[in-house]
């Protein structure tokens, strides 16, 4: 008689009716258990979507949120410890909720009552990975609801508490890249908001810890990136399952130090001085200083022993290898762009030498005002000498750590540390076997001029070009010279014919030597210099003249080399991401490294990497001397036809042809040979004799193919050597005549192109005639070619007078030689035209006549006007 009403589920899901049956079933269910766990999920994911649908439409159903305080029902379930499927569930509403509502009353009420900060400090089970994920989620989801308006619902003054800062931090260093970088994420939104209250909780309570921890953690990942480096697996060429795993491992920790610097770089970004100076102070002590600068040059006396029976200063060895320190000195100078970190490490690297000079120019310049008496000096260098003796004996009686004993002794030793820096430096440019170590220098030199934030004065003189021989502020001159000695070294070991020099190690050392002697459009560079790097161009040409005379494909490769060194200017940041640099400059091509960045092998790839080395180095010499390009390209891309262009067809010759597409359509066209260009055009629609450009390609990039079967078809290959892709075409004519006088004229058009550009790069080369003819010959014959001709000379009669004809009373047989020689310097091309294959006869025997050999040479020469009489 009394039975309960039964719940109505309501059909529109966007309704305020359907808010108000779920609250009825969270009502009646507020004890998780097995059985209504499934409604419970599905209750808490339909909220969801009726509140963000409400926030837009109706304000009415977040009105009805409100007033029956639904959020109590968030936190009442999840303090019931109800298993992971509904706590993933309660997170995952959550993290949609906040990140969708745009009403402030509503987010001002959701954060009110604390009952925000009650979740983020319940405990939940960590070690699901979904319930890590959704809950790192909403965590970063809240910190972009932060502003100078919402900090107090986050931060309580009075107990000096902020949860969601203090419970993030703590995931900073987990094994999940994406939980590490919601945690950064966080931390910068924190940063962001300028409430002083806040920013001294995080600088007196948290950030000493967070910091050192982070740094901590860095210098661990910097030891196992150099372990990585130094570590050199079995039979890498044999076993590409380790080499895989080998590159991959040092691929993940260089990506994983760059996320790093990257990082920092938006804390310091920040601007707020209060934290920036206490990571600054973390990095310099902690990292920089005893990792970077110590392994690049490691000081005499470096760490103090304590034992019972003995105190002692032993000196430590090195902690990376210095081609590493390189590495990741030029990646901190490329990534970080803040003052108040960059210039205290610039200073560790430079200062010192800079210093140095000034003293003695103030030297120079006091010594004609004021004389200062020897005995002073001495006496004060007994001074110095007993304040050093007593540092070092008072640093074994202090009451401190060993760590801090060496932070002092370190501090101490700096102004020695810095005079070797730049030393240290030099020697890594000296190129004996590898050119790691010198590409790295040369970066990180680069990388330092390059630093928006770094005041030109650490560097004046030195990285930049000498104005004047009288400047002021020349301080620098002899380490500026030493310096443009060792980049024009590496030019020079660039153009040996045993290379260890790779390409990207050449167009480094030539950027940075443009940096160092070209100011505004003045070239600031010695003649000497000049002259080697002249010298080294030389070295090259011989090894390209005979790559010239042997290589088939020498046109295709250096229009290739030269397409690649004008596709994109080189970019150092990208360059030092690349983890295969801190590998040994490797030789195969099974690697997968590109070439510009391991060294050649095989003759196709030397081939390759000389041309590179000589448009590098010729492209130099030609802005030293101020000179402008005329000989490259060697061909002018930009002239080619384009698609819908007019062409006037008066005087050329057509061909009628159908185009067959993929899809099996055929379409009309017209073949025409228009400046050296392959042209398939269509009747224009206006004018008569004119036609419109629907195909073109220069004719050196086609290459004509013809299938035995088909009489009437050519397939035409159309390669674009700068972008790289392949177009074929298939050709139908009207019948086997028309089909072989297309092929003909593609053919000889082809050899025609292909020639004039082989002259062009023969003229680059600075070739003669006689070395243009690179095909193979015996030397007795070339010897012969080159002495006098032996057989009678020819007279040309032109106006019926008879020219004195002497006659050679040589024997026959050396005038037979004499004419072989011409001809095979003749047939033997690399590109043949059929009309001279005729020419070479080798059944040439001693009893054929002077007059067969006088009309062979009259063959190979042009035609002249006139009766030709033999003697």
């Amino acid at each position: 008689m009394f039975r309960s009403k039964k719940l109505v589920k309501p059909d529109n899901l966007h309704s305020l009716e359907y808010l108000k049956y779920i609250y009825t079933v969270l009502s009646k269910n507020q004890n998780v258990v097995d059985t209504n766990r499934t409604l419970l999920v599905e209750s808490f994911r339909s909220m969801a979507e009726i509140l963000i649908w409400g926030d837009q439409n109706s304000p009415a159903v977040f009105e009805y949120f409100l007033e029956n305080n639904m959020f109590n029902y968030f936190l009442h379930i999840l303090n019931q410890k109800c298993g992971n499927y509904v706590c993933v569930q309660l997170l995952q509403t959550l993290n949609i909720i906040f990140e969708n509502i745009k009403n402030k009353t509503a987010l001002y009420y959701l954060l009110s009552n604390n009952h925000v900060n009650s979740i983020i400090i319940n405990k939940l089970d960590f070690s699901d990975e979904d319930v890590l994920a959704y809950y790192i989620s909403f965590l970063k989801t809240l910190s972009f609801k932060l502003n100078l308006n919402t900090i107090h619902f986050f931060y309580n003054e009075t107990t000096n508490d902020f949860p969601l800062y203090t419970e993030a931090i703590k995931f900073f260093n987990h094994p999940d890249s994406m939980v590490r970088t919601y945690v950064r994420t966080l931390t910068l939104n924190v940063y962001r908001v300028e409430d002083e209250s806040m920013l001294r909780f995080i600088r007196d309570k948290t950030c000493a810890p967070y910091f050192g921890n982070l740094v901590w953690f860095m210098g661990k990942h910097v030891l196992e990136l150099d372990a990585s480096a130094r570590a050199k697996p079995i039979d890498v060429d044999t076993q590409k399952n380790i080499q895989d795993q080998y590159r991959v491992k040092l691929a993940d920790l260089v990506s994983s130090h760059l996320d790093d610097l990257h990082y920092l770089n938006d804390i310091l970004s920040s601007k707020v001085d209060m934290l920036n100076e206490v990571l600054v102070d973390h990095l310099m002590d902690k990292l920089f200083v005893p990792y970077y600068i110590h392994s690049l040059a490691p000081p005499d006396k470096y760490i103090i022993v304590e034992t019972e029976e003995f105190v002692d200063a032993v000196k430590q060895q090195p902690l990376m290898n210095s081609d590493i320190c390189l590495f990741l000195l030029t990646q901190v100078f490329l990534i970080i762009h803040q003052t108040k970190l960059v210039t205290p490490l610039a200073k560790y690297l430079l200062e010192s030498n800079f210093s140095a000079k000034n003293k003695i120019a103030e030297e120079t310049k006091l010594q004609n005002e004021v004389s200062v008496l020897p005995e002073k000096e001495n006496e004060e260098k007994t001074d110095i000498e007993s304040t050093d003796a007593f540092n070092l004996k008072s640093l074994t009686c202090m009451n401190i750590t060993d760590e801090e004993k060496e932070i002092l002794l370190s501090k101490n030793e700096a102004d020695c540390v810095h005079s070797r820096c730049l030393e240290s430096i030099y020697s890594q440019l000296i190129i004996e076997k590898s050119d790691s170590s010198a590409l790295f220098g040369v970066c990180l030199l680069y990388a330092i001029s390059e630093n928006s934030s770094l005041s030109k004065e650490y560097y004046e003189g030195f990285l930049t070009p000498i104005k004047s021989e009288n400047s002021a502020s020349l301080v620098h001159c002899d380490e500026r010279n030493e310096l443009i000695d060792k980049l024009v070294d590496i030019i020079t070991a660039a153009s040996e014919p045993v290379c260890y020099v790779r390409s990207v190690t050449l167009q480094m050392a030539i950027t940075l030597l443009k940096k160092l002697t070209i100011h505004e459009e003045k070239v600031f560079i010695s003649d000497r210099h000049i002259a080697v790097i002249l010298n080294a161009k030389e070295k090259i040409l011989p090894l390209l003249r005979q790559f010239f005379k042997k290589e088939e494909m020498f046109l295709e490769l250096f229009e290739d080399e030269y397409n690649e060194m004008h596709k994109e200017i080189l970019n150092v940041q990208r360059l030092l991401s690349d983890s295969t640099l801190l590998l040994p400059p490797a030789h195969s091509p099974m690697t997968g490294i590109p070439l510009s960045k391991r060294l050649p092998c095989g003759d196709v790839e030397r081939t390759r990497h000389f041309i590179c080395a000589f448009l590098n180095i010729r492209k130099l010499l030609m802005t030293f001397e101020e000179k402008e390009e005329t000989q490259l390209p060697l061909v002018d891309r930009t002239k080619c036809f384009v698609f819908d262009t007019p062409i006037n067809l008066n005087g050329n010759d057509l061909i009628t042809c159908m185009i067959i597409a993929e899809n099996g359509a055929k379409t009309r066209r017209y073949l025409s040979i228009i400046s050296s260009q392959l042209v398939l055009v269509e009747p224009h629609s206006r004018f008569l004799g004119w036609g419109v450009c629907k195909l073109s390609c220069y004719l050196h990039d086609a290459e004509v193919t013809k299938i035995d079967n088909e009489t009437k078809t050519l397939h035409i290959t159309m390669h674009d050597t700068k972008y790289k892709t392949t177009n074929t075409v298939k050709l139908i004519f009207d019948d086997h005549i028309r089909c072989n006088a297309a092929r003909q004229k593609l053919l000889n058009g082809r050899i025609k192109a292909r020639r004039k550009q082989l002259n062009q790069i023969a003229n680059l080369l600075e070739m003669t005639s006689c070395e243009t003819n690179y095909a193979p010959c015996n030397n007795t014959l070339k010897q012969k070619h080159n002495l006098r001709s032996h057989f009678a000379d020819v007279a040309v009669h032109t106006s019926n007078v008879i020219m004195p004809c002497p006659i050679s009373m040589r024997s026959i047989n050396s005038d037979e030689c004499s004419a072989e020689s011409n001809c095979s310097s003749v047939t033997h091309s690399r590109d043949q035209s059929p009309c001279l294959t005729s020419i070479n006869n080798p059944e040439c025997s001693n009893s054929q006549k002077p007059s067969s050999l006088a009309q062979c040479q009259e063959k190979t020469e042009p035609k002249r006007k006139g009766r030709v009489e033999n003697v």
